[in-house]
């Protein structure tokens, strides 16, 4: 996996910069977005979680393919009436008393058999 920087050069390109000890021109990339900032906490923990090229490409690459699979919501109200939802089908899959504890989501708690 190439760097950002220099993933548009070619091999010979970059041995030459390196041979001629000239000054490098970055390429102007965004450093002030939230998916920048995700990809540096992410490579960050995959050096600290893993060592090794090729395990921590696979980690980083487990990573995002687990994010994938997250549902994406438009709002918090829509957020929310998923989460009444499947706490409504869980109520009636498992027949539990269920608490609703608001902490920037519910969580059920199971606390006991419904009578």
């Amino acid at each position: 996996m190439k760097p950002a920087a220099t993933i548009r050069l070619s091999e010979e390109e970059i041995m030459t910069f390196i041979e001629s000890k000239a000054e490098f021109e970055a390429l102007k990339l965004p450093y002030h977005t939230q998916a920048v900032e995700r990809g540096i906490k992410l490579v960050t923990e995959a050096s600290v979680a893993v060592c090794g090229e090729v395990a921590r490409d696979g980690f980083i690459c487990t990573r995002q393919k687990s994010r994938q699979n997250m549902p994406t919501y438009e709002s918090k109200k829509e957020f929310f009436k998923t989460a009444r939802q499947q706490q409504s089908l869980l109520w009636q899959s498992t027949g539990h008393l269920l608490v609703q504890i608001k902490i920037g989501s519910y969580f059920p708690y199971i606390l006991q058999k419904k009578c």
